[in-house]
C-alpha cells in the first residue's frame, strides 16, 4: 500500500495494492518546518477503486491511514512521502510561477501578522511614532498584503494613535479592514507620490514599484521595509528592553557568524554552509570539522553535542549532565577554575544567551564565561540556556533571576543591534569584527556557521576583559 506523487497533475495517488474490496484513505500532511503541525487534508469515504487521487498545493511530508469497514483502528499505514516546493513547481511554468508567488505572499503576510500580534499594537504604534518624528507618513502596499497594512494603520481610524498615512501602490486599489466595511483604504499611484526628505515611506509590498521606491530614496525620504521595522520592534521589546531596564550594569555581545567574515579562509567558507546538525551527524562517524582536527575523538564527541533542556513557562534550563569535557551542574555549564573576587564585594558576573555562550565546540575550561573568570578572577555563572536566536527564552530567564545591585549581566546573541539599541547597554561588543581577515592568528576557529572552538572563544573572552577594564 503506497503513495506516489504525480508531477504533471500535482496529485498524490494511493495505490490499492492489496485489492481491498472497500477502503477509506485518510491523508495527512506534516509541516516540515513545524513538526508538530499535522493536518488531515483528505478523507476518501468508502471506495473500491484501484487508485485514489488527491490534489495538493502545499509542500510537506504526506502519509495515509487506510481503514476498512467494521475496523476502528487503521488497517494499515502507508510510507511517508516528502513533497518539496521544487516538486510542486515541476508543472506548467505559468501556473508554477503563480503558485510560488501566492505561497510567498501568504507566508510573508502570516509571519508579519504573527509578529505584530505578539508585539502588540500599542507598542508598535509608539515605536513607529518615535521613528516618524515630524515627517509625513507614507505606505506602499497592495491588495495582496492589505491585511498587514490595515492591521498597523487602522489605528489612525479607530483610536487616532497614528497619523493618517498616504497609501500608494502600483495601481489604484480599494480594500476594507479585514471583515469590516467600517474602515476602507484606497491606494493611489506611487508614481504620483512626489516624496521628499520630509517623508517617511514604509514598504509593505514593493511589487511593481521598485523604480519609485528608489526615486524616494534618492530624493532623501527615509524608507523602511515593513519586515525590518517589525523585526526591530520585536528585538527592542523582547531583547533590549528586558536587559536595558535592569538596575544592573548590562553588557551585550554580538556573536560572530562564519558567513559574515570578511576575507574568509577556505575552511570558513565551508563552515558558513554547515549547520550544527550536520556537525553532529558527521560526529556519529567520527568525522569532525577542521577547527577540531587537533583534538582527539573523545574530546570532539563531548563538545559538539547538545544536552537536554528542562522546560519552564517561557524559558528553559539545562538538565544536569556529566562527561569528561562538558558538564552541567545545577542547570549551569561547569566553570572549573572560577574566580574568587566579587564585584564591589558582593556582585557576580552572570552570562546568559545561546549555545555559543554555553560553549558548544569547547571543553568546560574554555567557554567565554570560564575564560572571563580566568582573566578577571571574578566569580562567574554560565546561565546560557540554548535559546538559539529565540532570544526570548533567554531574556525571560534573565527576568526570572534574582540579582543584587552589584551583579553584572552579560548577554550574548547573534542579533545585531542598531545604534539606538546599542546605546541602552553599558557596554557593547561586536565580536564579528574580531574575526575578519587579516588578523593576528592562523588557527581555524569556526566549526559551523555559528559555533567556535576554544581558540575562538578565547578571542571573545579576551576582548570582553579588555573593554571591561576600560
Amino acid at each position: 500500500m503506497k503513495l506516489e506523487f504525480a508531477t504533471e497533475s500535482r496529485q498524490i495517488i494511493f495505490y490499492n495494492e492489496k485489492h481491498l474490496a472497500k477502503y477509506s484513505v485518510h491523508l495527512w500532511r506534516q509541516d516540515d518546518l513545524y513538526k508538530n503541525n499535522k493536518q488531515r487534508v483528505a478523507i476518501s469515504g468508502w471506495v473500491s477503486d484501484t487508485t485514489y487521487q488527491v490534489d495538493i498545493t502545499e509542500p510537506g511530508t504526506y502519509f495515509a491511514n487506510i481503514y476498512i469497514p467494521e475496523q476502528k483502528q487503521p488497517y494499515q499505514k502507508t510510507q511517508r512521502l516528502p513533497i518539496t516546493m521544487a516538486d510542486l513547481m515541476q508543472t506548467d511554468n505559468k501556473l508554477s510561477d503563480a503558485l510560488q508567488k501566492s505561497r510567498e505572499t501568504s507566508y510573508d503576510v502570516d509571519k508579519l501578522l504573527q509578529q505584530l500580534y505578539i508585539i502588540g499594537p500599542d507598542f508598535f504604534n509608539q515605536f513607529l511614532l518615535k521613528k516618524l518624528g515630524s515627517k509625513r507618513l507614507n505606505v506602499v502596499t497592495s491588495a495582496a498584503k492589505h491585511a498587514v497594512t490595515n492591521t498597523i494603520f487602522a489605528g489612525h481610524f479607530f483610536e487616532g494613535k497614528l497619523p493618517r498615512p498616504r497609501l500608494f501602490s502600483a495601481k489604484t486599489e480599494q480594500f476594507g479592514y479585514l471583515f469590516s466595511m467600517t474602515f476602507r483604504s484606497e491606494t493611489k499611484l506611487i508614481k504620483q507620490a512626489q516624496l521628499t526628505q520630509e517623508d517617511m515611506l514604509i514598504v509593505v509590498d514593493s511589487f511593481g514599484t521598485k523604480k519609485y521606491v528608489d526615486e524616494a530614496i534618492n530624493s532623501g525620504a527615509i524608507v523602511y521595509k515593513i519586515a525590518d521595522l517589525v523585526q526591530e520592534a520585536f528585538v527592542s521589546k523582547y531583547l533590549v528592553e528586558p536587559l536595558a531596564t535592569l538596575p544592573n550594569r548590562t553588557i551585550y555581545i554580538q556573536f560572530p557568524l562564519a558567513k559574515d567574515v570578511i576575507n574568509p579562509t577556505p575552511s570558513e567558507i565551508v563552515a558558513a554552509k554547515t549547520t550544527i546538525r550536520e556537525i553532529r551527524a558527521n560526529a556519529a562517524q567520527n568525522r569532525f570539522p577542521a577547527a577540531l582536527s587537533e583534538f582527539d575523538n573523545d574530546y570532539n564527541q563531548d563538545v559538539v553535542y547538545g544536552w537536554q533542556l528542562d522546560n519552564h513557562e517561557g524559558y528553559d534550563t539545562l538538565v544536569d549532565y556529566q562527561s569528561a569535557y562538558a558538564n552541567v551542574h545545577n542547570g549551569q555549564r561547569l566553570i572549573p577554575e572560577n574566580g574568587d573576587k566579587m564585584i564591589n564585594g558582593r556582585g557576580i558576573a552572570y552570562f546568559f544567551g545561546n549555545s555559543v555562550m554555553y560553549g558548544i565546540g569547547s571543553d568546560d575550561s574554555h567557554t567565554i564565561p570560564a575564560l572571563f573568570a580566568q582573566n578577571s578572577n571574578l566569580t562567574v555563572e554560565n546561565k546560557a540556556n540554548f535559546s538559539m536566536n529565540d532570544f526570548v527564552r533567554a531574556t525571560n530567564y534573565v527576568q526570572k533571576t534574582d540579582f543584587n545591585e552589584d551583579d553584572v549581566v552579560i548577554f550574548g546573541s547573534h542579533i545585531p543591534l542598531n545604534e539606538t539599541q546599542r546605546a541602552q547597554f553599558d557596554l557593547y561588543l561586536n565580536a564579528q569584527e574580531l574575526f575578519n581577515h587579516p588578523r593576528g592568528y592562523e588557527q581555524d576557529v569556526f566549526l559551523d556557521v555559528t559555533h567556535l572552538n576554544k581558540y575562538g572563544y578565547q578571542i571573545i573572552a579576551d576582548k570582553l576583559w579588555e573593554i571591561w577594564e576600560q
